[in-house]
Formats: C-alpha cells, structure tokens, sequence
C-alpha cells in the first residue's frame, strides 16, 4: 500500500476557491471528504495545511471563519495546521493589506524532509502556485511520486508540464460542490 503524505497551501486554496464564487468559503468545505476520495485505498500517513489569520482588529468575521476552520482541521486524525504570519504591506496608492509569508518556504522545507526521511512513497500537493516548481523537480529527484491537485484558472502550463498526465488532478466547480458540507459544519 502507497504511503501518501498531503501538503494543502492553504491561501492559494482560499483565493482559488473564492475566483470560483465569491460566496464559497474554505470553512465550509469537507477536507478531510476530499483527501479520503484523493487517497483511495492508499495510505494517509500525514496532511499539513497552510495558512494564517486574518488580522481580528481589521477582519473579525474572516478571523472567525479561519479559526472554526483551523480548529476543526486540527481535530482531524493526522492533520498539522501549520500557521504562518502575515506581514503589513501597503499598495501604491497607500491602501493597507496584509501578506501572508513563510507559508510556500515551510511547505518546501517539510515535503523535502519528509522525502528525503523516506516517510512518503507518494507527495500529493494541493496548490496551483507556481513557486513550487523548484520543490516540484527536488522531489522527483528523490524518486517519490508526486501528484498535484490544482484550480485550472490559476495555475501555469510550466507548473502542470512537470507532472505526468495521471499525476495533474484539476479542481473542478463540481469537484468544490461535492465537497461542500450539506449543512454548515462549525
């Protein structure tokens, strides 16, 4: 049986799933549904999400969906909710926003480790950031199979050439609607 490790960026995820419907919220879907469909029969050794807070003084509705969101994943059996900061920055016309940083280096850092520990067989990373594409190659160097799962609106043809074709999952309007909770999950 496949050892599967899963490394979820969390952001990316967020951003994608709201390009697809603005009204569509990470808290409401079932992760822990898509990973076990991704998984099949295989082994689910470990999955790392993510991600960081919304500044509660700035946002506190985005704040409260985020830390349902991150409480109900650390409940889940084998998860890490990894949390990253998020730095102030201003746009040039002086507006404030908030990036998050730390999130793409400590996924990296972690799927590297973990390959070269020998503790996955198989890398399933859900992203379509093309700042991994280093990470991506590293770790097919390793000889571990490595599969993505990515929104098709975001994502570069560089980023999907680096897999073969049973490897490139796309994240599908319907792929979100089938994950969504039926009623909404706290």
């Amino acid at each position: 049986m496949t050892r599967i490790f899963v490394y979820i960026d969390g952001a990316n995820f967020h951003g994608c799933l709201s390009n697809i419907n603005k009204f569509y919220f990470d808290l409401y879907f079932d992760f822990e549904k898509y990973i076990k469909n991704i998984i099949g029969k295989n082994n689910l050794i470990k999955v790392y999400y993510y991600n960081g807070y919304s500044k509660k003084k700035i946002n506190a509705n985005a704040w409260g969906r985020q830390n349902k969101l991150f409480n109900r994943l650390r409940k889940l059996k084998n998860w890490n909710v990894v949390l990253c900061r998020k730095q102030e920055s201003y746009e040039e016309n002086g507006k404030r926003f908030f990036k998050l940083k730390e999130d793409d280096i400590r996924l990296a850092i972690n799927a590297l480790s973990d390959a070269y520990e020998d503790k996955f067989d198989k890398m399933v990373l859900i992203s379509s950031d093309r700042d991994f594409i280093p990470l991506i190659r590293q770790i097919k160097k390793t000889g571990k199979e490595i599969e993505a799962h990515y929104f098709e609106s975001s994502v570069s043809g560089k980023f999907l050439s680096l897999f073969e074709e049973h490897n490139k999952k796309k994240i599908t309007k319907s792929v979100i609607k089938r994950h969504f909770f039926k009623e909404n999950k706290n």
